[in-house]
């Protein structure tokens, strides 16, 4: 959803009285393909299974695991915006949940672990950043090397084996995955809310969300305006890495025990969700909004296909049939903002 403006301060005043209504378009547009998908998927699987996915204990679970992927999707959202990809969201996830486990087992005080956790996400979200930029290497290529470097020294730091947070400090377990009283939800959910809310503001209603859809939008015309567009996009991996990171210390919050393997196929569903919400591949287009949707549509395309007794493997036949279907529909979108303009 680019908007962002390029006109001279004479023309400022026009620009500014159609903006508004343009923003207003571009964000119906953007949110209709993840909304009419939520809507579809939900009366699909209502009709179907409606005496189990219908309880509130299903609706609750479907929230409860879109929580921890979603957290991770808002962040992959923000950079590809910005016109790039992280693959390593998926090994950062699950290093940082071994890493906090591990942490905190040595009579490190579980916060500190937190954020030691996070610094060490930031770091490889800066490394991932400056590699492709200053190196002028795709991302899909930075970031596939360092998932399989990160994935390497896991193995090499487990053996295999599965770590169990053992640290006897259990109020930042609750605080970030706790249970919310007899509800069945977690307090997760409201991380995944708070970040998405969050984020959402800065793309909508903050110069440097309009500088974030600019550089992904057409990055020699943002720098060519005066926009950094290497460091808004640097800084856009940096947050990609660090809600990866958190996104596994609440993974490690929710069951207290992490493998290996943690996150394995995650860059694929992050970056799925946020085509089903609405994000282009090309950058410059999307929102926040349409990324929370497509989370918690993945997730209740998982969690009722087992529901109505379909096998569990081919939930990923399923989720590319519902890639290809939507990214389809959000070109046809996307061509309609374009004549807008």
């Amino acid at each position: 959803m680019e908007r962002f403006q390029t006109s001279e301060k004479s023309g400022s005043t026009l620009s500014q009285r159609k903006k508004a209504p343009f923003v207003m378009r571009t964000m119906r547009y953007s949110l209709t393909p993840p909304a009419l998908g939520f809507i579809v998927v939900f009366m699909f699987f209502a009709i179907a299974g409606p005496s189990l996915f219908l309880t509130a204990s299903n609706l609750a679970v479907v929230l409860t695991t879109s929580t921890e992927v979603g957290i991770v999707v808002v962040g992959v959202g923000m950079l590809m915006i910005a016109g790039e990809f992280d693959l390593s969201v998926g090994s950062v996830f699950g290093m940082s949940s071994v890493l906090f486990a591990l942490l905190s087992n040595q009579g490190i005080n579980p916060f500190l672990s937190l954020l030691l956790v996070l610094i060490i996400a930031l770091l490889v979200g800066a490394l991932n950043g400056v590699i492709t930029i200053k190196g002028q290497i795709p991302s899909f290529i930075t970031t596939l090397g360092m998932m399989m470097f990160i994935r390497g020294l896991m193995l090499l730091r487990t053996g295999g084996w599965d770590v169990i947070y053992k640290s006897s400090d259990k109020l930042l377990l609750s605080i970030l995955g706790g249970k919310i009283g007899d509800s069945g939800l977690r307090w997760s959910i409201a991380w995944f809310l708070a970040l998405t809310i969050l984020l959402f503001i800065v793309v909508e209603h903050t110069q440097y969300g309009n500088h974030i859809l600019a550089s992904g939008g057409n990055s020699s015309v943002a720098r060519h305006v005066g926009v950094n567009a290497d460091r808004i996009k640097i800084s856009a991996f940096l947050i990609s890495a660090l809600l990866a990171g958190f996104g596994g210390c609440v993974h490690m919050a929710r069951f207290t025990a992490a493998d290996s393997t943690l996150g394995t196929g995650m860059e694929l569903e992050t970056i799925t969700a946020c085509v089903i919400g609405g994000i282009s591949l090309l950058g410059g287009y999307g929102n926040m909004l349409g990324a929370f949707l497509g989370a918690i549509l993945i997730s209740m395309i998982q969690s009722g296909l087992i529901l109505i007794g379909v096998p569990g493997y081919f939930y990923i036949g399923v989720l590319g049939f519902v890639l290809v279907v939507t990214a389809f529909i959000n070109n046809y979108f996307a061509r309609r903002i374009r004549v807008m303009r």
